[in-house]
């Protein structure tokens, strides 16, 4: 199999750019840890497209605002009345230009689960946009979009112009997003979206739990906003990561790994 930065002067040059791991990662990881132990948190937000954060974004969380900074993070206090076991709450998105988004924000044993959110542009109608997130490993997980018996977007095939669909962003060193755009849905085609622990392709079940150990988040956005959310089945050992597929503009969750 060619290695992918075979691809990466093609992307390049037609649908978005695709970043190495920030340095300031690993800081922003243990920043996380210190003050979730003084009682607040962090949400991250990245814009789907670039993979930039979204700084100066208005954030509603559990009766507190709080504005992104050049990082695009926001910090809140934990909530004291979280459920011993697992607790969800919301919060909402607001920034000039992106989608107003209320997000699932997962609570457990009270520690916020997953803490990075990419949102997208705001879309016009007929279009959708499919967005991968997951912790910094595995390195590289991969989006997958299958027109049934018409085209497969990917790495290896960024672009089709049949639904105008590409991939904006290939990120192939941890946390995403990867995203893909189809610009003129086909209400009467069937589409099919997996995603693929590139990463750790060779490994055989029990073995290869990449998927589930990353904290896999798939989010679908279309002209209203987000409109699903899929987060990768806990402990299931699998390289593919059957999301949903969509059946004359229906999406029908799939959520299996295999």
């Amino acid at each position: 199999m060619l290695k992918k930065t075979v691809f990466m002067s093609l992307m390049l040059s037609f649908a978005g750019t695709a970043i190495a791991r920030n340095p300031d990662d690993t800081l922003r990881r243990h920043g996380d840890a210190f003050r979730e132990i003084d009682g607040r948190f962090s949400l991250h937000f990245i814009d789907a497209v670039t993979g930039k954060p979204i700084s100066n974004a208005t954030i509603l969380f559990d009766g507190e605002r709080a504005r992104t900074d050049r990082q695009g993070m926001a910090h809140f206090e934990i909530p004291m009345d979280l459920e011993d076991g697992d607790d969800k709450r919301f919060a909402q998105f607001k920034a000039k230009g992106y989608a107003t988004t209320k997000l699932p924000l997962d609570f457990m044993m009270g520690s916020l689960w997953f803490n990075r959110y990419s949102i997208s542009p705001k879309l016009t109608s007929d279009k959708l946009r499919i967005v991968v997130d997951w912790n910094a490993e595995p390195a590289d997980l991969d989006a997958h979009l299958v027109k049934e018996n018409s085209y497969h977007i990917s790495y290896r095939e960024k672009r089709k112009f049949q639904d105008r669909a590409w991939l904006d962003r290939d990120d192939m060193n941890g946390h995403g997003p990867e995203t893909v755009t189809i610009n003129r849905m086909d209400q009467s085609a069937s589409y099919r979206f997996f995603v693929h622990d590139y990463t750790h392709r060779k490994n055989l079940p029990p073995n290869a739990t990449g998927i589930s150990k990353g904290k896999a988040h798939v989010r679908v956005y279309d002209d209203s906003g987000l409109i699903h959310t899929f987060r990768a089945p806990k402990n299931k050992p699998g390289v593919i990561w059957e999301v949903f597929r969509i059946v004359e503009g229906e999406i029908k969750p799939v959520n299996k790994v295999k």
